[in-house]
């Protein structure tokens, strides 16, 4: 409970734009007031109704603080973001001639954007603002100095974790990275280890497990935790001493179980014969037969069976909606053309275009808005 009231105090003064050596004395004597709190025998509940609301605390102290002069902060940032147009132009010209660099030299230009974010943007959200400039840099360096377009795509996936790391609390943030980290594993391994493809998906199951540590009671933490650690093993011990997936994936039906009893996982199963419910049942029913059909027997087909998945959300979209919106799509279409173009074709490099269709489809379905006209009352 104290570290919570000192962050909150920490974040209250950052608002404030108090600056940082003020805000690590107001921190050290309040964590030492807390703690002589503690000491005389006073609770936890206690000293925090004695030292007060964090921001009230603030308010009382805001006129013994010194707060950033930020007039001189912007001007110096406004001169540098002024000269970033013709220092990105030199540097470009000397790249081009000197080391015949045109490509990737023509990356200098991002520094212009760069210098934006850095003079405009607060100092938490900088990183998070330029991780965007930073994958792109480092995706267009591994393509043309290692030809590792793929999977040097991953480096785009620092957009959203960044995000996470800088935008959500702190409780919140090993969960919020997992999915992007265990996707990047997934995809590294998978790549780089032969006959990975198979068993790199496991690492997904990271998402449930620390799920369960860290967000659930202690009958998650004893049984659920570890019930998903005996599945992995279960699946990995059929596949790699007996090479027998299918038998291996009866392992997770304990996880699954144990989750139902707990109530992780509620089953309601609805039927109602109308069409739509109907198709979208017999579509999911094709779908993951012909996801397991492919990848059990077509060799090495794991690496891309996976997007017959994607068929699913595309076809529930498309009977749900009376008026079908490409946008809504959109989304699960780019990612098949990128990972099709870059795993069959090896179009890693520009496969990732794909994407710009999903803003492009945006703006061509962006209705403009209806003007209304009102018909004047006559008397």
């Amino acid at each position: 409970m104290k570290q919570d009231f000192l962050d909150q105090l920490e974040s209250s003064l950052k608002k404030r734009q108090v600056v940082d050596s003020d805000i690590e004395d107001v921190l050290n004597d309040y964590n030492g007031m807390y703690d002589d709190a503690i000491d005389r025998g006073l609770s936890d509940e206690e000293t925090l109704n004695l030292l007060g609301n964090p921001d009230d605390v603030v308010k009382e102290l805001l006129d013994t603080l010194r707060v950033r002069d930020f007039r001189e902060v912007r001007r110096k940032n406004n001169k540098l973001v002024a000269l970033a147009p013709f220092l990105s132009i030199i540097a470009f010209m000397l790249l081009g001639f000197i080391g015949g660099m045109w490509h990737p030299g023509w990356l200098v230009f991002l520094f212009i954007p760069i210098a934006g974010v850095l003079g405009n943007v607060n100092k938490k959200e900088k990183f998070v603002a330029i991780s965007p400039f930073i994958s792109l840099i480092v995706f267009i360096f591994l393509g043309v100095a290692y030809q590792a377009w793929h999977p040097g795509w991953l480096m785009f996936m620092l957009v959203p974790i960044a995000g996470v790391l800088f935008g959500a609390k702190k409780k919140d943030r090993l969960l919020g990275v997992l999915p992007f980290l265990a996707l990047i594993a997934c995809i590294l391994f998978g790549t780089y280890m032969v006959n990975a493809w198979a068993w790199s998906w496991l690492f997904f199951m990271l998402i449930p497990f620390f799920g369960a540590l860290y967000r659930g009671t202690a009958l998650d933490r004893f049984l659920l935790a570890p019930s998903i650690l005996i599945a992995v093993g279960f699946y990995l011990f059929m596949y790699l001493q007996y090479d027998m997936l299918t038998y291996g994936l009866i392992g997770f039906a304990l996880p699954l179980i144990i989750a139902v009893i707990l109530g992780r996982v509620n089953i309601v199963v609805k039927f109602n014969k109308s069409f739509k419910n109907v198709a979208n049942l017999m579509i999911l029913i094709v779908c993951l037969a012909a996801f397991l059909i492919v990848g059990f027997t077509v060799p090495n087909a794991w690496g891309w069976a996976w997007m017959i998945l994607l068929l699913i959300p595309i076809t529930s979209v498309l009977i749900q909606k009376r008026r079908v919106r490409l946008t809504a799509i959109m989304p699960f279409v780019s990612v098949i053309i990128f990972f099709s173009l870059g795993y069959f074709l090896d179009l890693w490099y520009i496969s990732w275009l794909a994407f710009l269709l999903i803003p492009m489809m945006g703006i061509l379905e962006n209705d403009p808005p209806v003007k209304i006209k009102h018909k004047k009352n006559k008397d």
